[in-house]
């Protein structure tokens, strides 16, 4: 019997979602152990519907910066790094690449990479009176994972990887941006981010 293709449609989104799901997992554990000096696996955890609760408490006037981005903190040791970045966890999106956001030019469609951006830095302003800077870690299928962050960042951490600037599709803006491995932002101490003020 052939496959019914709805089925198989709503079959590849359910896997897609639990890979995402199982993803975001392995970071929170990865960053809370980083942040905690490998003395915590669960200081960071999944913000509940990624987003979407810390939306509504902001219209009720309740605001949190833990639930502001796709990274909550468990603990109050852990909010202290939540004061100063915003956190999007972003799985898949196999047929985006570095060239195509060079390549990409102003008036043609918005590429997903900067879409992501995007939404880091709304949800990081989503809070008035609290600065902090956007940070996308995103992952394709069999790839390295790659963090995309404020190009200031990038170029005052030294950090290896490539800095790019694109023009922002609409508006013609310019958009600086830092792209670097996981591994060497996890290699960077949890200190130089302590006092930092936000650059957007």
């Amino acid at each position: 019997m052939q496959a019914n293709p709805k089925d198989q449609k709503k079959s590849h989104r359910v896997n897609g979602s639990r890979k995402g799901s199982a993803f975001e997992r392995k970071i929170c554990k990865e960053l809370s152990l980083w942040y905690s000096r490998e003395k915590h696996d669960d200081w960071f955890w999944r913000t509940s519907g990624s987003g979407a609760r810390a939306t509504t408490r902001q219209k009720k006037g309740q605001n949190s910066v833990s639930g502001h981005g796709d990274i909550g903190a468990t603990c109050p040791e852990a909010q202290e790094l939540l004061h100063h970045l915003c956190f999007e966890i972003k799985c898949g999106y196999n047929d985006v690449d570095l060239f195509s956001l060079i390549s990409n030019r102003a008036g043609t469609k918005e590429h997903p990479l900067i879409q992501f951006y995007e939404q880091a830095l709304v949800a990081a302003k989503a809070i008035p009176g609290v600065f902090r800077d956007p940070v996308v870690i995103w992952k394709r299928d069999r790839k390295p994972t790659m963090v995309i962050l404020p190009e200031v960042i990038f170029s005052e951490l030294d950090l290896p990887g490539m800095s790019i600037w694109v023009w922002e599709p609409g508006s013609g803006k310019r958009l600086d941006i830092g792209v670097v491995l996981w591994e060497d932002f996890l290699a960077l101490s949890p200190t130089v981010f302590y006092g930092r003020r936000s650059t957007v």
